[in-house]
């Protein structure tokens, strides 16, 4: 059975959503990350979560990471994975997060997320690594 993209039974959707849930939980209960970092799924992200905060920062800098909805941060983070890693075209990874987002998310959180991320591949493009670094220098919230 061939699945259009973005349904809730497509198991690259439910894979993306599995690993929203597991950000979100280490992002709001201060999991062990020692343990955590074991586990396939999230370890990826983990390695490179102050990168990808700091791409979020600079993308949304009147929004402080400590004070965003959690739930709304962690779609950022793994959109941002997404993003970083290259293997999804944007537009997927985009709408794969603001469909999460209208799910788990508060109602103006799918608008929030679709321009964070937009913003991001704009940015992905003309990004050096010295504005990152940059970034990563402002205070951020645990994972």
């Amino acid at each position: 059975m061939n699945l259009p993209a973005s349904t809730p039974l497509d198991p690259r959707h439910i894979r993306r959503t599995a690993l929203v849930k597991e950000a979100f939980c280490l992002g709001f209960s201060g999991a062990d990350r020692k343990n955590i970092r074991k586990t396939k799924t999230i370890r990826p992200l983990l390695d490179r979560v102050e990168e990808i905060d700091a791409r979020i920062q600079l993308s949304a800098p009147t929004f402080p990471l400590h004070e965003l909805n959690k739930i709304d941060l962690a779609i950022l983070r793994v959109g941002v994975y997404e993003l970083i890693e290259g293997k999804t075209p944007e537009k997927v990874v985009i709408n794969e997060a603001v469909e999460i987002a209208k799910e788990f998310g508060a109602e103006s959180s799918s608008k929030f997320v679709n321009g964070v991320l937009a913003a991001i591949a704009k940015q992905q493009h003309q990004q050096t690594p010295q504005h990152i670094s940059e970034a990563s220098s402002t205070p951020q919230t645990t994972l």
